[in-house]
């Protein structure tokens, strides 16, 4: 049975919250900071391909963010085409798939790269999927789907509407020192989703849900 908890965009991870906030003008032109826990980390930004509409120019705007906050804070970053990934990825710290919709039609050995990433223990790592970036159907990218996004994922029959977006009640979320500077509530219009839990939504390790939608705000059904 699916959950009614849809969420705004999927739940941010900490790692993509860090670099939305942080992201300096693209003209401003500053010593890079070395205090950051990012300065040191080699991101890896796996673009989508669309040539035109909303989802190329959220695209594009999520990259010149990434390179604003390059400069400011100092990490290395390599921007591909999901036309043609990479399958040696072991030097990334972070992969990022910046609106990357077709990941599931990605090579076989891209898959098994990806998979191996995820479950290397060698050191920390982060993965962020910007909008529906992790292939969240049934037979789109299944290990993908229960393993990392753990959404069981339904798509929206309402057109965009506004909704309110709460902050997280739990107690273990809010002490993150990044979710100080973080509004309480926020109002937006968007497509909004509905989802059922994936096996590996909860647990130590599991998914951290950092904003809600409010379902009681919105108009119209999902």
């Amino acid at each position: 049975m699916n959950k009614r908890l849809p969420t705004f965009r999927r739940a941010l991870p900490p790692a993509l919250c860090a670099l939305a906030l942080a992201a300096a003008a693209a003209h401003a032109v500053v010593a890079p900071n070395p205090a950051s826990l990012l300065s040191t980390r080699n991101i890896l930004v796996i673009n989508g391909t669309e040539t035109s509409g909303d989802h190329r120019n959220a695209r594009v705007a999520l990259s010149t963010k990434l390179a604003g906050l390059r400069t400011t804070v100092g990490f290395t970053m390599t921007e591909v085409s999901g036309a043609s990934p990479p399958t040696s990825l072991d030097a990334y710290d972070i992969i990022i798939f910046n609106y990357w919709f077709n990941n599931q039609n990605s090579s076989a050995t891209f898959q098994n790269a990806f998979r191996a990433w995820v479950n290397s223990t060698n050191k920390k790592r982060g993965w962020v999927g910007m909008h529906t970036s992790g292939a969240n159907e049934v037979n789109e990218w299944n290990w993908l789907r229960d393993s990392v996004t753990s959404m069981l994922y339904v798509v929206h029959s309402s057109a965009a509407q506004l909704g309110t977006v709460r902050k997280t009640q739990d107690t273990a979320v809010l002490n993150h020192p990044i979710m100080a500077a973080m509004a309480d509530t926020f109002r937006a219009v968007d497509e909004w989703y509905e989802f059922g839990y994936g096996p590996t939504w909860a647990g130590e390790h599991g998914v951290k849900v950092m904003y809600y939608l409010d379902y009681a705000t919105i108009a119209n059904p999902l």
